[in-house]
């Protein structure tokens, strides 16, 4: 941990939108509105040095060999991939009420300033930039915080703590097991079986398309699925000689005996299991019963400390982590991914067609990947 003291300012604003600095500079005009403290009482390139030191890690454990000769001499171009090791660090800051706050940021190994440190929620790097990739900007940060904040009597206390990755949660649909890669593989029998009774002139490619669009809609939705209502959808009269309660079992008995994993998974909960703890979420409204029966059935169950069902849990479940910024979330739901980004949680998605690519520019979310490797891949960046 490394910790020093800021004062506050008759011209301190904190209101930009990307990015906040503290800064041992005792002036500050109106123009600097990411800065959040002056008059720093320590030297950056010293604590800088004193994060890496308590990872028992050095600046080239980060940087990449051709970088050093190139990129550092001519500082030009630094890019995301000129980082051969990620370290997570918290910014708690706290006033003289004692309120405080805090901010989760990316070390950047190219810092090279001792007067001011620029924390960036972009990726972009330069030789200022402290850390990137952060949850709050300075307009992000508590009014509270800076209430009292106007003048250099003032003081906030500002400490640095390493961060170090220890659980992972999966989202367990088309994170471990294959839906939308196998949706037709899954269900066929089933479509084929329901298509027969439709009565409207629909062809079978639209009937798998709506059935396909209609299950992520109800089975992942907010609310336990209305299986009546999923079939009446679907163009079926449920009425007299429909009968819903097996359809629905057959529904299940798809789920259950026809889904495989997707590609590496095993691979890759082998090699992560053994450096974190990990868990799944079952974000499709299925019971208790048939989720194990699907995680029996592919012999996984034995990877995961715990399980949490959609069905039966609300997402408060999250909260029984106690370090919410010591956790990766690969794959959930679309609405939830900014919120657990500002908690502090290292955000993962899959890239999938409903996925939107912006997520990761609006840094949103960590990582887009394709393939559970690519997670791998990206987690061995960590430190540890």
């Amino acid at each position: 941990m490394a910790s020093f003291k800021v004062t506050g300012h008759e011209n301190l604003l904190a209101e930009h939108g990307a990015t906040f600095e503290f800064t041992g500079e005792d002036f500050l005009t109106l123009k600097g509105d990411c800065i959040i403290g002056i008059n720093a009482d320590t030297d950056f390139e010293t604590i800088f040095k004193e994060l890496l030191t308590s990872s028992n890690l050095s600046v080239s454990d980060f940087q990449l060999d051709e970088t050093k000769e190139d990129k550092i001499v001519n500082r030009k171009n630094l890019t995301l991939k000129d980082i051969n090791k990620f370290l997570k660090i918290k910014i708690t800051i706290k006033n003289n009420e004692n309120l405080s706050e805090e901010v989760i940021s990316y070390l950047n190994p190219y810092y090279m300033d001792d007067l001011s440190a620029v924390f960036r929620k972009s990726d972009y790097l330069d030789f200022r930039t402290f850390g990137l990739k952060s949850n709050k900007s300075s307009k992000e940060i508590s009014r509270d915080l800076f209430e009292n904040n106007k003048s250099v009597d003032s003081k906030l206390d500002v400490e640095f703590d390493v961060i170090k990755l220890n659980k992972i949660l999966f989202s367990m649909s088309d994170i471990i097991v294959s839906i939308h890669d196998s949706f037709n593989d899954t269900f066929s029998s089933l479509i084929d079986e329901l298509f027969s009774k439709i009565k409207t002139g629909i062809t079978i490619e639209k009937f798998v398309s709506n059935f396909e669009r209609l299950f992520y809609q109800f089975f992942q939705g907010k609310k336990s699925v209305d299986y009546v209502l999923f079939f009446e959808n679907l163009g079926l009269k449920t009425s007299d000689d429909f009968d819903v309660e097996y359809y629905k079992g057959e529904l299940l008995n798809s789920l259950t005996e026809n889904l495989y994993l997707e590609n590496s998974v095993l691979d890759v909960l082998n090699d992560l299991k053994s450096k974190y703890k990990l868990y799944l979420y079952n974000d499709l409204k299925i019971s208790v019963d048939t989720t194990n029966a699907i995680l029996d059935n592919l012999n996984l169950t034995e990877y995961f400390n715990e399980v949490y069902y959609s069905e039966t849990n609300s997402q408060d479940y999250l909260f029984n982590f106690k370090n919410l910024n010591e956790l990766v979330i690969v794959g959930y739901s679309m609405k939830q991914l900014s919120n657990l980004k500002y908690l502090g949680c290292t955000v993962i998605q899959k890239n999938l067609p409903f996925v939107d690519s912006s997520l990761k520019k609006e840094n949103k979310v960590d990582l887009i990947f394709s393939d559970l490797q690519e997670v791998k891949k990206y987690l061995d960046k960590f430190v540890i």
